[in-house]
C-alpha cells in the first residue's frame, strides 16, 4: 500500500493507491506523504480523494495533523474529488472550515495558489 505524490504547477499532490483510508489500509502512507510534505516546508499541498469511497475518523486526525504542520510552515492544505460520502464526512467533521475543498484538481491547484 502506498500513496503517489507529483507535482504539479507547484502543487504537491497526493493520491492514495487505496479505496477506503483506514488505520491499516491506505492511511498510513498518506499520512507519510503529509508528514513529509510538510516536513520539507511545502506550502501548496492537495490530497486526491477521487478513487477514494471511504474514509474514517483516523483519516480526520491525519488531514488535521497535517493542517496544523503544513498551515505552520505558511502553507495550505486541499482535498479535491471526494465523492458525496467523503464530502460528507469532511462538512460533519467541520474540516471544511480549515482545509480547502474542491472539485478537481485544477479547482485544488486554482484555490491553494490563490487563482
Amino acid at each position: 500500500m502506498s500513496a503517489t505524490v507529483r507535482v504539479t504547477r507547484g502543487v504537491v499532490v497526493i493520491t492514495p493507491d487505496q479505496k477506503r483510508l483506514t488505520a491499516h489500509r491506505g492511511m498510513p502512507a498518506v499520512r507519510t506523504r503529509l508528514e513529509e510534505a510538510a516536513a520539507q516546508g511545502k506550502k501548496a499541498v492537495a490530497v486526491d480523494f477521487s478513487d477514494v469511497e471511504y474514509v474514517d475518523s483516523a483519516m480526520m486526525g491525519i488531514l488535521i495533523d497535517a493542517f496544523k504542520g503544513i498551515h505552520r510552515n505558511g502553507g495550505r492544505l486541499c482535498v479535491f474529488g471526494a465523492c458525496e460520502a467523503v464530502h460528507e464526512v469532511l462538512k460533519s467533521t467541520v474540516l471544511d472550515d480549515l482545509i480547502e475543498i474542491a472539485s478537481d484538481e485544477d479547482a485544488a491547484i486554482k484555490a491553494l495558489k490563490g487563482k
